[in-house]
C-alpha cells in the first residue's frame, strides 16, 4: 500500500507543488474542504474525506493530544495514517531525546560525518557515539569520544566524525545503528576535539539516540537515475544497431569485390 499524506491548509500559497511532489514521491493524497477543491482544480489525484472528518481535528481532537504533541520536552514527532472510504486511521510516534540528529552521511574518504543539535545542553553532555549491528548490538563497528567530536557552545550543536569503517555500513546486509551516549557529569569539562588516549565506557554512559542507518534516497534523483539508465539503454541499443548495419555494408562491400574478380 502506498503511503498517504494527509494535506489541510488555510493558506493555499504553494500547495500545489507541494502535493506534486508527494504525488511524485509516490504518496496518495487526502484531504478536506477548501484544500481538496483547489488539488482537485489543479487537476491532482486527490481523496476527499468526509466533510465531518475535519482533517485538523484527525491529529488534535483531544485536549490531551493537544498538550502531549506540543510538549516541548518530546523532540521527536512521527504521524502515520492510512484511510478507507468509512475511517481514517492515525497513529503518533513520540519520543524524548536531548540528541537530534540531522545529517549523517559519507565522506569521499571512507569516514562518516555525523551532525546535529543538543536539545538539553545543561543536563546532557555529548560523549560517545558508535555504529552497531541492528541484530546483535554487541557487534560495534566503530566507537568513538569527545576526540571525534566538535561541540559549539552557543548553538548546541555537534559534529562527530567516525574514521572510515572497517565494513559497508549504507548498504551492509547487516543493517546497522548510531547510537549516541550521554554524560551528565562535568559537562563543561569535556575536551572535545583534543585527542586522547582514554577508553570510552559506554556502560557508564546514558545511551539517549538509538538511529537505524538506512539510505532514502531523494524522489527526484531517483527520477533522475531511472531517466539517465533508460536513455543509456536507448542510446546501447542504437549504437549496437549501428554496428550492426555497418557490419552488414562490409559483408555485402566484400562480396561484391569477389565477384568482380
Amino acid at each position: 500500500m502506498a503511503p498517504t499524506a494527509l494535506l489541510s491548509v488555510s493558506n493555499k500559497e504553494g500547495l500545489v507543488p507541494l502535493a506534486e511532489g508527494l504525488l511524485e514521491a509516490g504518496y496518495q493524497l487526502i484531504s478536506s474542504g477548501g484544500t481538496a477543491a483547489a488539488l482537485k482544480a489543479a487537476g491532482l489525484e486527490v481523496t476527499k474525506v468526509a466533510e465531518h472528518m475535519d482533517a485538523h481535528g484527525l491529529l488534535l481532537e483531544m485536549q490531551a493530544e493537544m498538550e502531549m504533541l506540543s510538549d516541548p520536552k518530546m523532540t521527536h514527532v512521527g504521524i502515520g495514517f492510512a484511510e478507507d472510504s468509512t475511517k481514517v486511521l492515525v497513529v503518533e510516534l513520540l519520543s524524548e531525546s536531548s540528541l537530534v540528529v540531522n545529517t549523517f552521511q559519507p565522506n569521499e574518504d571512507g569516514s562518516i560525518h555525523v551532525e546535529g543539535m543538543n536539545l538539553d545542553p545543561s543536563n546532557a553532555g555529548l560523549y560517545a557515539a558508535r555504529l552497531v549491528s541492528a541484530a546483535d548490538p554487541k557487534k560495534v563497528t566503530s566507537l568513538v569520544g569527545p576526540a571525534n567530536m566538535t561541540y559549539d557552545k552557543s548553538t548546541h550543536r555537534f559534529s562527530i566524525r567516525f574514521d572510515p569503517p572497517p565494513e559497508e555500513v549504507f548498504y551492509a546486509p547487516d543493517p546497522k545503528v548510531l547510537e549516541l551516549y550521554i554524560r551528565k557529569a562535568q559537562i563543561d569539562k569535556i575536551a572535545y576535539g583534543e585527542p586522547s588516549n582514554e577508553k570510552i565506557k559506554v556502560e557508564q554512559l546514558i545511551p539517549v539516540t538509538r538511529l537505524p542507518v538506512e539510505y532514502m534516497p531523494d524522489p527526484r534523483i531517483v527520477k533522475e537515475d531511472a531517466h539517465d539508465l533508460e536513455q543509456f539503454e536507448r542510446d546501447a541499443k542504437e549504437r549496437a544497431e549501428r554496428q550492426e548495419e555497418e557490419r552488414l555494408v562490409r559483408l555485402a562491400q566484400q562480396a561484391a569485390k569477389k565477384e568482380e574478380q
